[in-house]
């Protein structure tokens, strides 16, 4: 029988609220009061209307692949806004689904293949919860979710979207972007909010397409990958 260590419990309930207090005062203070609390109100209003429960803070153990922690429904909005017109045709690829919010914004937005790549089983079934309503409202809709770790994954050469919100550390995000290159030859777009390592990015020479700003700070860089035809012969 296992024994419950209470106070590994107790520290570790202090340290998730700590973490969420940290990034509630970095919020306020480089996106602004204005902004800041528009997205708080994004985050009650968007899970209502949807009837989804993608909310919500999990906190991973590995220095790897990060927290669970939902991208802003409004920040999501601007970045979808901004890209759908070129790229609704293409796949999209949420790495790191958690409890698929994006997934399902993706299949609002009028995506018809849209793939959730999460390594947390508990996480991937709220997703699949989650996902039913679109299920039943787009019948040529086709969702994928898939258990796996993103670089043991076979990634199909097609014209996608890649969504990141920063989910893992920068070693995982330059073998992710190089794994990508390799299999997929299609144009690509990389969706990365919260773009910590950007820098693996730019030492492949992938450029920026648009960078989404909200007061000092950077929600997200949207980068371009063009069809790299003459590799394919």
């Amino acid at each position: 029988m296992k024994v419950l260590n209470l106070k590994h419990i107790k520290n570790a309930q202090v340290l998730k609220y700590f973490i969420l207090c940290y990034y509630f005062f970095r919020s306020l203070v480089l996106r602004g009061p204005v902004r800041h609390f528009q997205l708080l109100f994004g985050e009650w209003y968007y899970e209502r209307k949807y009837r989804i429960r993608t909310s919500g803070f999990k906190r991973s153990e590995s220095e790897r692949h990060y927290h669970y922690q939902a991208a802003s429904y409004v920040v999501l909005n601007r970045i979808l806004r901004e890209i759908t017109p070129i790229t609704k045709n293409y796949a999209f690829y949420d790495i790191g689904c958690g409890k698929g919010r994006v997934v399902f914004i993706a299949a609002e937005y009028g995506y018809k293949k849209v793939y959730g790549i999460e390594l947390d089983a508990d996480l991937l079934e709220v997703a699949k919860h989650n996902i039913k309503p679109q299920l039943i409202k787009d019948k040529n809709l086709d969702v994928i979710f898939i258990q796996k770790n993103v670089l043991d994954y076979m990634f199909e050469n097609q014209a996608a979207v890649y969504f990141l919100f920063n989910p893992f550390n920068a070693g995982v995000m330059d073998e992710f972007i190089e794994r990508v290159m390799g299999l997929n030859k299609q144009s690509c777009y990389f969706v990365y909010m919260n773009p910590l390592y950007s820098v693996a990015f730019e030492s492949k020479l992938i450029e920026p397409y648009k960078v989404v700003r909200s007061f000092l700070y950077t929600e997200a860089i949207i980068y371009r990958l063009p069809k790299r035809e003459e590799e394919l012969k």
